[in-house]
């Protein structure tokens, strides 16, 4: 008897709520499964149809990279402080980090049209 006296019956607000909760869960899940099928599919069709195509990237010229227009190939920006003129500072490109490439903004780094 002591045993049922403390057991109390399910809240029907917490049930409510939970079986809410699990419903909008499953249904986000399912709209963001619908969606990342939908762009894994839409992509491998844009890229099937510009292979098809097979039209090279101008600024590349299909090669997929082109110079660094930030550096213009130098790896490294110069800069001097504001303070200091006669101090005379180089600090790696942040665009190519130094490889002065960087993937071509034509065609996304594809080569292709």
């Amino acid at each position: 008897r002591a045993h049922m006296a403390t057991r109390r019956p399910p809240n029907a607000l917490r049930a409510v709520f939970t079986g809410f909760a699990g419903s909008i869960l499953t249904v986000g899940a399912a709209i963001a499964s619908i969606g990342l099928t939908t762009t894994t599919v839409s992509r491998a069709l844009v890229m099937r149809h510009k292979k098809k195509r097979n039209i090279k990237c101008d600024a590349c010229k299909g090669g997929k990279f082109i110079t660094c227009r930030t550096c213009r190939g130098k790896r490294g920006l110069e800069w001097q402080p504001v303070g200091d003129a006669s101090v005379r500072r180089v600090c790696l490109c942040p665009t190519c980090e130094g490889t002065a490439m960087q993937k071509c903004i034509n065609c996304l780094g594809i080569g292709l049209l």
